[in-house]
């Protein structure tokens, strides 16, 4: 975590006020990255590319968090479904070769 400046550590204003805008940009970026962070332990359990295609939207490397709470309350699949997807999938496989 980025430590605030002390006005009594600068010389002059013109320092500090730097030192104050530099604290700023790292504490904006702490907070994302806090953020983010926090997002990844949720998904821990489930840590495939898939699972982080769906967090971020290929627009922005911000989560979307509208996306991870779809997908944290969707249902799982039908036996029936994943049958009719994994035959679909070795029939274009077998046509390709």
């Amino acid at each position: 975590m980025p430590k605030e400046p002390i006005r009594s550590k600068y010389s002059n204003d013109e320092k500090y006020k730097l030192a104050k805008e530099k604290y700023k940009d790292k504490f904006e970026k702490y907070e994302r990255d806090l953020v983010n962070y926090k997002i990844s332990l949720r998904l821990k359990p489930f840590s495939t590319f898939h699972h982080l295609f769906v967090l971020y939207d290929g627009k922005s490397n911000e989560p979307n968090f509208g996306r991870l709470q779809n997908y944290m309350e969707a249902d799982i699949p039908k036996k029936d479904l994943q049958e009719f997807y994994k035959k679909e999938f070795y029939k274009k496989k077998s046509n390709e070769n």
